[in-house]
């Protein structure tokens, strides 16, 4: 559970990775001190990732009594969608904006500070669409009939069955590159 105490930490991280940006030193001696820190005297150093070029902090937290295993991690003003273009947040990083993600290390992404504000995982600037149906398509309903499997009620031909041996055996390289490179 995030609560405000944790949003106020995570903000107080990001200021600190990017005040050792801002001033060229090393991320590993900043040291910061927080009351739900599990560490001994509550202390953390940051630390460096990817090769030493982004800054962030692992660190333990202990509040009503749940214990959570967090990270703190700059943006990569490097990260590519596909090799040479780069995604929208290392535009806006290389831009100015500071940014950081915070994920549970062993649970994934939890949000992340966006100049100092935090954006929830649940709350990415998506925009919901009304499920109905838009200008210009047509809308498809499925309504099984009663009383009759829903294996019954799905239309299949032979070609249905043969269009899918056109389907490929081997992913297109692109794709089995991405499933493959750990680095994504």
């Amino acid at each position: 559970m995030i609560t405000k105490t944790l949003i106020h930490l995570f903000i107080g991280l990001t200021n600190q990775i990017f005040l050792s940006k801002a001033q060229g030193t090393d991320i590993t001696k900043v040291r910061v001190s927080h009351q739900l820190f599990t560490s001994p005297n509550k202390i953390i150093n940051g630390r460096w990732f990817v090769s030493r070029t982004l800054r962030g902090f692992d660190f333990d937290v202990m509040e009503n009594g749940v214990h959570q295993s967090l990270r703190i991690l700059e943006q990569n003003p490097n990260k590519e969608v596909t090799p040479g273009v780069l995604t929208s947040y290392a535009i806006a990083a290389r831009s100015g904006k500071q940014l950081a993600w915070v994920m549970g290390r062993s649970s994934g992404y939890i949000g992340h500070i966006d100049n100092g504000v935090w954006i929830p995982q649940n709350d990415q600037g998506v925009t919901k669409v009304s499920p109905g149906p838009m200008p210009g398509t047509f809308k498809r309903e499925f309504i099984p009939k009663e009383n009759v499997p829903i294996s019954h009620t799905l239309p299949v031909s032979s070609d249905d069955i043969e269009s899918l041996a056109d389907v490929p055996e081997v992913l297109p390289n692109e794709i089995e590159q991405y499933l493959t490179n750990s680095s994504w």
